[in-house]
């Protein structure tokens, strides 16, 4: 058996010795340590260092500067880093097309309309894949909601492309394996290590895919006036419905994607367009939101003096670490970086990109090939993510002038009237247009008056409303909705088959490898089909009883991936004798640190606050208050209850980490693990 692995392709292997008729449990790439792009890789990590997290510890100084109504630290973070992060991406790319050339592999060299071409399809799919409906929705409300610290989330997804190209590409092209359960398949040749991550995968897709029918949902109670439970269902027929027809016909899935991305760039940029033209008479609004924040600035200034927003609540939009402090805003952007990274892409390991096939066996070019797919598609996930705080920038300008004129029950505008289905508008906490106590709720003693804490709108609702807080057409919401809408049902689809993929590798490990070939293909539709079922279900029943918001969805997802796979694929790749064993305990620790914490601290938030009250962020007053309310929560005051549970959640926590970056706490735990049983079981190789 030996034999015929070497037969398909020139390279040597690494097995155990223990097991020697297993699949290899390294697969080397050819390469030595003298190789030329390991050296130089250093100088690209250095400057994802300094461009994603180091210059960002010098906001406060850097926003003196003004650079056309821009604070500099501002535009560091909202415009310049996604662009320099590209280039540091093309720049990756390269050095590693460079360093495969001068090792004498045989990449095609080519410059052919056709190959130029696949990479900008590639490059658009890459986009698609990772900026679903789910993202654009919750990174607008988040930009919108919290201003500058919201930034943390949009620097996090653009690290991730970086960070898949230097860390998680050169590991996955060394098996040349399409999913992550093959890729540790091949690495350890054990089953349970593929299981195991597999499971892991599982939910870290349910998650995602729980913000997309979340978002899909939203989009029919806002537009069509379903209730959630029945948009959640509707959803997830048309989602499992979208997965089949991608199943069949997978090419039709990277041409969904692509055209999807730049439907959403067009669009986005159309609409921040309008807006722009409006205030400024410039179309352009990458370059003309700076003058927004400098009203929006002006604006709130004057809401305070004239009493019509409230100091408590309104935030500082160009303000940093209003919302969390520094240690929070780079554990956001590290989690979501490595655990956006980790989760598959297949348009990168597809090897699409190439109309010429490299030569077989060749790692080499297959990660030349996946690196410049990525940098294309990082050169489109940035110009995006740069319009995405024009468009919060915007909309909340507008929302602000509107509410600097003056808002009534009389005339409130009809974006801001409260919708008992959706919930997700509120007039006076009042989510019923026509209840009666709305009025008497509202009104003030000194005047009819509302203020801008009077309405609230739900951070997922942002972006669906943004044209009509704009006073734009009406056909604009319409067609930004069926684009969000799109854009979800495809990322559902691609979820699906994503996991419908790794669960069939996972099966296949169970199986002899001499059979292998012919129990996937026999038993792939039945596989697909529970596996989209059962998915489906789970990600239904998660966004009908989580109760959580799009982000933290994503979030949670990520840091599951970044304290779980991360880890394993990365240093599986720079320490060889890493064994199965513990790779399965290090993945079950990461798993268990990051649900007790993220669980803890949003079901269990008092409990949770007072047992570990010792390394609390939260002051000694709130945890006795927490104590009282606790106590007066167990005699059924339910007043008391409402009240314990939100005081809960904000002192729960380890450090002052917020739940969204639980991996904080989970990566270094896997880590440990990993290393501690690595050295005392190493494996014992031999190289034939």
């Amino acid at each position: 058996m030996v034999g015929q692995k070497q037969k398909q392709g020139d390279e040597p292997l690494t097995i155990k010795n223990k097991r020697s008729d297993e699949a290899p449990a390294h697969v080397s790439d050819g390469t030595t340590n003298s190789s030329p792009d390991k050296g130089r890789a250093f100088a690209p990590f250095l400057a994802f260092l300094l461009v994603g997290f180091a210059v960002h510890l010098l906001v406060h100084q850097l926003n003196f500067v003004n650079i056309e109504g821009f604070p500099l630290g501002f535009y560091l973070a909202a415009q310049a880093a996604p662009i320099l992060l590209a280039t540091i991406a093309f720049w990756i790319a390269s050095r590693r097309r460079r360093d495969t050339l001068a090792m004498g592999s045989n990449e095609p060299q080519t410059t052919s309309r056709v190959f130029t071409a696949n990479l900008l399809i590639d490059g658009l799919s890459v986009s698609g894949e990772l900026l679903s409906g789910a993202f654009l929705v919750a990174l607008t409300g988040v930009l919108f909601a919290q201003g500058y610290d919201g930034l943390a989330y949009l620097l996090g997804v653009m690290c991730a492309l970086i960070a898949m190209s230097l860390f998680i590409i050169p590991a996955r092209v060394k098996t040349s394996s399409q999913s992550i359960s093959k890729h540790f398949q091949k690495r350890f040749a054990s089953p349970s290590v593929s299981i195991v991550s597999a499971l892991v995968l599982g939910l870290c897709l349910i998650l995602l895919l729980a913000a997309e029918l979340s978002v899909l949902a939203i989009l029919l109670e806002l537009t069509l006036a379903f209730s959630f439970q029945n948009a959640i269902a509707l959803a997830a027929v048309m989602t499992l419905a979208a997965a089949a027809i991608v199943s069949w016909k997978r090419k039709i899935l990277t041409i969904a994607l692509a055209a999807g991305a730049l439907l959403v760039l067009i669009v986005l940029t159309v609409q921040s367009g309008l807006s722009s033209l409006h205030h400024f008479g410039f179309p352009i609004p990458q370059f003309s939101y700076g003058h927004a924040l400098h009203d929006l600035v002006a604006l709130e200034r004057s809401m305070l003096e004239n009493e019509i927003a409230d100091p408590v609540t309104l935030k500082q939009h160009l303000r940093p670490r209003l919302h969390f402090d520094a240690v929070n805003f780079f554990a956001i952007v590290a989690c979501l970086a490595f655990g956006i990274s980790v989760l598959p892409m297949r348009t990168l390991f597809k090897g699409q990109a190439d109309p010429i096939p490299p030569r077989s066996g060749d790692p080499r070019v297959t990660s030349t090939r996946s690196t410049r797919t990525l940098a294309w598609g990082a050169l489109f996930v940035s110009l995006i993510l740069i319009t995405l705080p024009a468009l919060a920038a915007f909309t909340k300008l507008d929302l602000y002038q509107t509410a600097s004129k003056g808002l009534s029950l009389t005339a409130l505008p009809s974006w801001a009237k409260p919708h008992e289905a959706s919930g997700l508008i509120k007039v006076c906490g009042q989510t019923d247009w026509d209840a009666p106590n709305l009025k008497a709720t509202c009104t003030n003693s000194k005047s009819e008056r509302l203020s801008l804490h009077d309405i609230a709108i739900h951070p997922d609702a942002i972006m669906i409303k943004a044209p009509e807080i704009a006073n734009q057409p009406q056909m604009m919401t319409w067609i930004l909705g069926a684009l969000i809408s799109f854009v979800a049902f495809i990322g559902g689809a691609r979820l699906l088959f994503i996991a419908k993929m790794e669960f069939a590798h996972t099966a296949d490990a169970l199986k002899d490898h001499a059979n292998q070939k012919e129990i996937t293909k026999s038993a792939s539709p039945l596989v697909g089909a529970i596996v989209f079922f059962t998915m489906t279900l789970a990600a239904a029943i998660v966004a009908l009883s989580s109760h959580l918001d799009t982000l933290t969805l994503i979030a949670w997802s990520a840091s599951l991936a970044a304290a779980t796979l991360f880890p394993v694929v990365v240093f599986a790749n720079l320490w060889p004798r890493i064994s199965a064993p513990a790779v399965v305990t290090a993945i079950a620790a990461g798993a268990a640190v990051w649900a007790y914490y993220s669980l803890g601290t949003t079901y269990f938030a008092p409990s949770f606050a007072l047992t570990w009250q010792a390394i609390s962020s939260a002051p000694q007053w709130q945890l006795e208050q927490l104590s009282s309310l606790m106590s007066a929560c167990t005699q059924n005051d339910q007043t008391q209850c409402q009240q314990l549970t939100a005081l809960g959640r904000e002192c729960a926590n380890w450090l002052g980490i917020q739940n969204t970056a639980s991996a904080m706490f989970a990566l270094p735990v896997a880590l440990f693990v990993l290393g501690v049983l690595t050295m005392l079981f190493p494996v014992r190789e031999e190289k034939i």
